[in-house]
């Protein structure tokens, strides 16, 4: 017996006994609630009602995009406890069940470990840029192995020492200069594992905070240091935008100590949804950047671009 191969996808580990395993035995949750819902977590509201006398040409000449700065840092309602938004994908729509056309607003918000030495320029230099095509880096999708092991099992090791977390930033001029994404995604697909309800996506810390404090996974969501969380990816819990969150006290702590701030970059675009036929209107993306430094949350102003 030999598990089906999938040409086109390289797994990061050669065990055989990984390949014919149909069970991920350390993860004890069988779906995740990843949806669009408002959430504790991505609060943030945006007023459709208020557009639905004018055409979706003016409507997208409005250029209103969510505050994200007021999306970075977020309460836990039952505990109180506040956390920063590493990473998260809020969408906003005025649709009402099955109505075309419609508008939205789609967002992608993600986090950079940043070196102190050097930082100021490259702030200055990335407040000046249009974010739409991805170029920026971003974290791993890593598959095939168990979600429970990692970052230390011995595939996700070797994955790492040939693919470094810090990297280089397409355009910037200073070469020795690198960043790191603050997390990355582990992808568990439902092809044999009865164990399951879906295909799992669920994002974790990058593996730089494993090798300076001492995590440990709660087989769901969470990751602890001295049975505090540190880290929630909340909707395994409930419903809400696929998002991570770093607890407070430990991020600040975190980039005190290896003396490092956190960016933020932000990309959102305006867009109209037909049925069947696309739209021949412009739709406006928008790009912004916030920092975490000293405790403190610094953002600049918003960059609209219309093509």
């Amino acid at each position: 017996f030999q598990p089906k191969k999938d040409s086109w996808r390289k797994p990061i580990h050669d065990f055989y006994s990984r390949e014919i395993k149909d069970i991920d035995s350390t993860i004890l949750i069988r779906k995740t609630f990843t949806s669009k819902n408002k959430s504790w977590w991505s609060p943030v509201e945006y007023d459709f009602e208020r557009y639905k006398n004018i055409s979706d040409a003016e409507w997208l000449n409005i250029h209103d995009f969510p505050d994200s700065s007021k999306m970075l840092i977020v309460k836990e309602p039952k505990t109180g406890k506040e956390y920063y938004v590493l990473l998260s994908f809020p969408e906003w729509s005025s649709r009402k069940e099955e109505e075309y056309p419609y508008r939205i607003i789609w967002m992608q918000i993600r986090s950079y470990l940043v070196p102190k030495k050097g930082y100021m320029k490259f702030w200055r230099w990335l407040k000046t840029l249009n974010f739409m095509g991805r170029w920026t880096p971003e974290g791993f999708e890593l598959y095939e192995n168990l979600i429970g092991e990692y970052p230390w099992a011995i595939p996700y090791k070797r994955f790492f020492e040939e693919y470094p977390e810090w990297k280089e930033v397409d355009g910037y001029q200073h070469k020795n200069f690198k960043i790191l994404p603050a997390s990355n995604t582990l992808l568990y697909e439902k092809i044999r594992d009865e164990s399951i309800d879906e295909s799992l996506s669920i994002e974790v810390p990058a593996r730089e905070f494993f090798l300076k404090a001492n995590l440990k996974w709660d087989g769901k969501g969470n990751y602890f240091v001295n049975d505090s969380i540190a880290f929630v990816f909340p909707s395994v819990y409930e419903p809400g935008p696929y998002s991570l969150l770093v607890e407070k006290q430990f991020i600040e702590d975190f980039l005190k100590n290896e003396n490092l701030v956190l960016i933020w970059t932000v990309l959102s675009e305006k867009q109209i949804i037909q049925k069947f036929t696309s739209s021949q209107l412009k739709f406006p993306t928008y790009s912004r950047i916030h920092m975490l430094k000293n405790g403190k949350i610094l953002s600049s102003e918003g960059l609209v671009n219309v093509e």
